[in-house]
């Protein structure tokens, strides 16, 4: 997944770069098939968002973006951790991909994620909790 200043976008098949020269034709076998591709270096990575504080719109600090949740074929949203104090007694919630706002001031050189919701709203949505998927 990759994360720009307007959108987030996510990869899900890598193919050949069709880049490669006659005279790398030869060494394309050793590549895997053609599994790995080049990355322009202003695309963002998804481990830029996790960790960011999400702040509302009266710009309260109302959660943290503890993981992105991928389910093998598209990123279905982001987990929350809300309501604790340092980490500790965190209540986490699944919130979809759209309900949050990533965006990145080049001024503070940082990234900062918003949503349209309050401590009350997140506190009583329902828990998230990935041990009751399968292993």
């Amino acid at each position: 997944m990759f994360i720009g200043p307007h959108s987030a976008t996510e990869f899900t098949i890598v193919g050949s770069n069709d880049q490669a020269s006659d005279s790398n034709a030869a060494n394309a076998g050793t590549h895997a098939g053609g599994m790995f591709t080049s990355l322009p270096a202003k695309d963002e990575l998804s481990s830029k968002a996790v960790g960011l504080d999400v702040y509302n719109n009266a710009n309260q600090n109302i959660g943290t973006i503890k993981d992105v949740a991928y389910n093998g074929t598209s990123v279905n949203g982001h987990v929350l951790g809300v309501g604790g104090v340092l980490g500790m007694g965190d209540h986490y919630v699944a919130v979809r991909l759209s309900a949050i706002k990533l965006s990145y001031d080049a001024k503070d050189k940082k990234w900062h994620a918003s949503m349209d919701a309050n401590a009350d709203q997140l506190k009583a949505a329902p828990e998230f909790n990935n041990r009751a998927a399968p292993d």
